[in-house]
């Protein structure tokens, strides 16, 4: 019966199998210590109030966990603050199994088993066992801090839009939900044109200011302040301070006559009415006679809609005729390119509260041929009977509105049920 061949190791001479760096395991690991890198003491933050464990991950962030002592949770927890870990990155060991060391609750230590692997000399791989210890110690959280510590506020921003309607606000409740300035405000509260963020600290005001016009057409007015109190002894003066920021009154779908600076600048002196087609840190508007689009990114302040959202109105699709010839029933499917996102086509429509009641109908240029169909409703707005102030006409000099502007297309809910199968 034939054995495997040994080798003598290189350093003690020890009758080995053969392996890539010709050394036993013992002369090896006095030579590498693959657990230099690798923390061997970390701290972990304890909540007394909530109970809940915090560590700080590579990144410095701070995150609290509710989880029991030498639970699978904790242990995971205590993993992500250990350095030196990490599958694929360079020069760090990998993690191959871990358990928890039994210690005293009121030790105030943790201690974590841990065998790693590395790469070594000439590629060889090394496992080795080595300890973690974690120092508990206690912090509270954020949420308990907050329960507990004087809320005073110090600093105020308000935001306001001027307009009947909140959509641009409503819309920036949406976007602030999943931002971190949020959790910097003190209280969250709604006022008549706006919402009112309180703030402990004045430079958390100015983050929430900074991250707030990265989000919304905004302007931030100056900043006031009003003297709350002196103390003589320590001479110190406490001020409260009050920021404004004012959102663009120009909200989505708003029909606006430009002026002749912007006219030139956006359209090149061809279109006067225009709907706002987007609304980000820009205003984004759409000619929908000609679908040439114009992108404002300062001076919001200078507008004034015609006509909102509000004052949209039904109409029914009769007849749509493609006037854009290179466009093709393949550019309205799924997997066509957004090149062609509007096409001009010219619509017959009437009144949907007309029906019945006249035969009047309207031929129009519209930008929205590609989603229309006969029968289909139409939302826009009616401007045959309109009274706008001569101030807000002056841009047109003399020319008239359209009769109809159509905007979009006014969506269908499904409301039929599957059948069910018995």
């Amino acid at each position: 019966m034939s054995t495997a061949g040994t080798i003598a190791c290189c350093i003690c001479g020890v009758g080995i199998k053969p392996n890539k760096v010709n050394m036993c395991l013992t002369c090896l690991r006095d030579r590498v210590d693959i657990t230099d890198g690798v923390s061997k003491e970390e701290t972990v933050l304890f909540c007394k109030t909530c109970g809940k464990h915090g560590t700080r991950d590579n990144k410095g962030n701070l995150k609290y966990v509710a989880c029991e002592l030498e639970s699978p949770e904790l242990l995971a927890l205590c993993l992500k603050a250990i350095h030196g870990l990490g599958k694929g990155k360079k020069d760090s060991a990998t993690l191959v199994d871990a358990r928890w060391i039994w210690t005293e609750p009121h030790s105030k230590r943790l201690k974590i088993e841990l065998e790693i692997e590395k790469e070594v000399m000439n590629g060889a791989m090394l496992r080795q066992r080595m300890v973690t210890e974690f120092i508990v110690q206690y912090k509270q959280c954020s949420v308990c801090t907050k329960e507990t510590v004087d809320q005073r506020w110090n600093t105020i921003v308000q935001v306001r839009q001027k307009v009947q309607h909140k959509r641009t606000l409503l819309h920036l409740e949406q976007m602030l939900a999943g931002e971190k300035i949020v959790e910097l405000a003190l209280d969250i509260i709604p006022c008549k044109n706006g919402l009112d963020f309180y703030f402990s600290k004045r430079n958390d005001a100015l983050k929430f200011c900074e991250g707030l016009l990265q989000l919304v057409p905004a302007r931030r007015k100056k900043e006031s302040k009003s003297h709350v109190g002196t103390d003589s002894k320590s001479n110190i003066t406490r001020f409260k301070y009050t920021m404004v920021i004012e959102v663009s009154p120009i909200c989505k779908y708003d029909l606006v006559v430009l002026s002749k600076k912007l006219q030139n600048s956006l359209f090149g002196g061809q279109s006067a009415v225009v709907i706002c087609d987007q609304v980000t840190t820009a205003l984004k508007f759409i000619d929908t006679s000609t679908k040439a689009e114009g992108l404002l990114k300062k001076n919001f302040f200078d507008l004034q809609a015609l006509k909102t959202a509000r004052d949209l109105v039904e109409f029914i699709v009769l007849d749509v005729d493609i006037l854009d010839k290179s466009f093709t029933s393949a550019d309205n499917s799924s997997t066509a390119e957004p090149k062609n996102h509007y096409v001009l086509a010219e619509v017959e429509v009437a009144k949907a509260d007309d029906f019945g009641v006249n035969d009047n109908r309207f031929v129009i240029t519209s930008h929205l041929g590609k989603y229309l169909h006969s029968g289909d409703t139409v939302l826009g707005y009616d401007l045959t009977d309109h009274n706008f102030p001569d101030e807000l006409l002056a841009p047109l000099r003399g020319a008239e509105l359209p009769d109809i502007i159509l905007v979009k297309k006014k969506k269908v809910k499904n409301t039929s049920r599957p059948p069910t199968t018995s």
